[in-house]
């Protein structure tokens, strides 16, 4: 039901710029301080979508990721729309929202309706993170879909399998398309005689099914090619996730999973945790470099020393060094000008610091008593090195009193990183 939304003859757009500015996913991106800088919109007359702006390549145009839309229902005020939520209202063709807001039903579950179908949701959710082990919608739990024509609500770890399996194939490139998409749109679902369940999409076939291995029982999650319902779906499986359950069929652990990247896509910066903090890549080393990498470095050598980055990211131009490009390590982004080289890198880790311990989280007093040198005449940062152009600086920037990051950058560099 999305109609773009372009200019009358007096310039004037249909939906306002007031009505924008109410929804959730707008005040969280596009709405920030640098939000106009990092996140372009997408008119409609009766919503607004959220992407990166424009970046060269890959990610550009119309093959950027929407990363979370504002949507007008009933006249209410815009309502937030994840992109797992979007992805199941076109994955599963539910066509119009009718509601956004649970209906009350005054029991244990309520529905979220829509023209061909409705999401099943229960109570409020508990503080757990969102997973195969405990699906959620929005701020609920998820229980499953019901889709016009088809009799069994779909199950809703199975839903949440296709969509991880999607964006895990797609997370390399951040790139989505219709023809790229390694699931496609839902066709069909079944119950067979042993109660396994089966959901059938256009390119792949999602599993719910009991196995029993070594004398232990497990509850499987599959995705497997166009197999259709049988029993030997785990000979076939492209992702497998399981989980050891008792006799009742109360799980045991949670699932673990195999072919399907990560189970449960999160940002990136979960993956700081690997790094070794007694390696010299864990080291900031004030006015010269941070995790070992160093300004004017090459593409190649950060490669070499820190290995293939948790996301790239391509953002329009910036003087004077053209478009630049963000390789993201856990809670560390280097920053590379159009010809490869460093010009920028800025980490909010708390396991990368100075030798004598000063880096993210550090208190102001601590930061001065142990990094001589600096200068901290500017009230949000203090900064060592520089003092003429094309000089690196560090800049601790703090706020309420304690670290909150730290950046490398060239002395001079004006819009960018730092000043």
């Amino acid at each position: 039901g999305l109609t773009k939304d372009v200019k009358d003859k007096r310039g004037n757009y249909k939906r306002s710029n007031a009505t924008i500015k109410k929804g959730a996913c707008y005040a969280s991106t596009r709405g920030t301080l640098d939000g106009s800088y990092e996140f372009g919109l997408v008119r409609y007359t009766n919503a607004t979508a959220i992407v990166r702006n424009k970046a060269v390549g890959s990610a550009s145009g119309e093959k950027r990721p929407i990363l979370c839309m504002d949507l007008d229902v009933d006249g209410a005020a815009p309502q937030n729309v994840s992109r797992a939520q979007l992805d199941a209202m076109v994955r599963f063709h539910l066509g119009r929202a009718r509601t956004l807001t649970p209906s009350a039903s005054g029991g244990a579950t309520s529905t979220v309706p829509f023209e061909r179908g409705s999401f099943v949701v229960g109570e409020e959710h508990d503080k757990t993170k969102d997973s195969l082990d405990n699906p959620r919608w929005n701020k609920r739990q998820f229980l499953g879909i019901k889709v016009a024509g088809v009799k069994t609500t779909l199950d809703p770890a199975i839903v949440s399998l296709a969509y991880r399996f999607a964006w895990n194939k797609a997370v390399a490139t951040d790139t989505f398309d219709i023809a790229g998409d390694p699931v496609g749109n839902f066709l069909s679902a079944e119950v067979d005689a042993e109660n396994n369940e089966h959901i059938h999409f256009a390119k792949i076939d999602a599993h719910r099914i009991a196995i029993t291995e070594a004398g232990r029982d497990y509850d499987a999650l599959v995705i497997t090619p166009k197999l259709g319902a049988n029993g030997k779906v785990l000979d076939k499986a492209l992702a497998t996730c399981k989980r050891e359950v008792d006799d009742t069929g109360a799980a045991l652990e949670k699932f673990s999973c195999t072919g399907l990247g990560s189970p449960n896509p999160t940002p990136s910066k979960v993956t700081e945790a690997a790094i070794d903090p007694s390696a010299v890549t864990s080291k900031i080393v004030p006015a010269k470099s941070i995790r070992g990498i160093s300004l004017g470095f090459s593409k190649e050598k950060v490669l070499a020393l820190l290995g293939t980055p948790d996301s790239i990211e391509t953002y329009p131009p910036i003087a004077p060094y053209g478009y630049i490009t963000q390789f993201e390590y856990g809670l560390t982004r280097i920053e590379l000008e159009e010809d490869g080289k460093v010009v920028g890198i800025v980490t909010q880790s708390p396991k990368v610091k100075t030798a004598n311990g000063i880096g993210y989280g550090s208190k102001t007093a601590a930061l001065k008593a142990k990094v001589p040198g600096l200068d901290c005449s500017k009230e949000y940062m203090c900064t060592l090195g520089g003092g003429k152009a094309g000089e690196p600086v560090t800049a601790f920037y703090v706020a309420t009193g304690l670290v909150e990051n730290t950046t490398l950058f060239y002395f001079g560099a004006e819009g960018f990183i730092g000043e």
